[in-house]
C-alpha cells in the first residue's frame, strides 16, 4: 500500500517508516510543503525495476543492432501500422 508521509513526519517516525516497508512491503511517498520530493519503496521493489530497465535497454540495443540496415523510414512506418491495427483491434473489442 502506498501511504504520503511529511518530511518532518518521516523525520520522527523514520525507524517506523522503514519496519513498514520492511516488514509489510508498504512504500511511501514523502512529501514537503511544495508536494512529493521522494519516495521509499522495498529493495526488491527497486531492484526489481532497476533488472527491468536493465533488460529493457538490452533489448533496445538488440533490435537496434539487427535493424542497422533498415532505413528509419520503413521502421516508422512498421511501427505507425502495428499502432494503427493494434486501436483498430481494441475498438472491435470496446
Amino acid at each position: 500500500m502506498t501511504k504520503t508521509i511529511t518530511a518532518s513526519e518521516l523525520a520522527s517516525n523514520l525507524a517506523d517508516v522503514m519496519d513498514s516497508v520492511r516488514l509489510h512491503g508498504d512504500r511511501y511517498v514523502v512529501e514537503d510543503g511544495k508536494g512529493p520530493v521522494a519516495a521509499i519503496v522495498p529493495v526488491s521493489e527497486e531492484e526489481a525495476g532497476r533488472s527491468t530497465t536493465e533488460r529493457l535497454v538490452h533489448l533496445m540495443e538488440t533490435v537496434a543492432e539487427r535493424n542497422r540496415d533498415i532505413p528509419p523510414e520503413t521502421i516508422a512506418a512498421a511501427i505507425d501500422q502495428a499502432v494503427r491495427e493494434v486501436r483498430a483491434d481494441r475498438r472491435q473489442k470496446a
